[in-house]
């Protein structure tokens, strides 16, 4: 259970995580993947750039040939990292 101050303090930063993710949704040259097409994009031997996105807690990769970016939300990485240590 979160405490009542902790949880005031991170209602507004969730609330603007989602707002943020929102426009990435939406946002034709961007793409939500699973975390298998992030790896394997990872390791491809097409070029693309980082391109996180701290304000919507999200990994962000952009093919530099046609500018469209692929992106994870960061609590799915640290799940199965967690879940690949234990």
């Amino acid at each position: 259970m979160i405490p009542p101050l902790a949880e005031a303090v991170l209602n507004p930063i969730i609330a603007n995580v989602d707002l943020r993710r929102d426009d990435l949704r939406s946002d034709p040259t961007c793409r939500f993947v699973g975390w298998t097409e992030f790896c394997e994009m990872l390791i491809s031997r097409s070029f693309f750039e980082r391109s996180d996105d701290i304000e919507a807690a999200v990994l962000g990769l952009t093919n530099s040939s046609n500018g469209c970016r692929f992106l994870i939300e960061a609590e799915i990485i640290q799940k199965l990292s967690s879940s690949e240590l234990n």
